[in-house]
């Protein structure tokens, strides 16, 4: 893979994450609250 393919598949991911990484985390976060319980 190209290096700037790389890059942007970075700058992507990390761009997903920062939007997303608070609703997953409460998905999550309930997910395994509702599996424990």
């Amino acid at each position: 893979m190209p290096k700037w393919g790389y890059y942007l598949r970075e700058q992507w991911r990390k761009c997903f994450a920062s939007h997303l990484s608070t609703e997953v985390q409460n998905a999550i976060g309930i997910g395994i609250f509702h599996f424990i319980n």
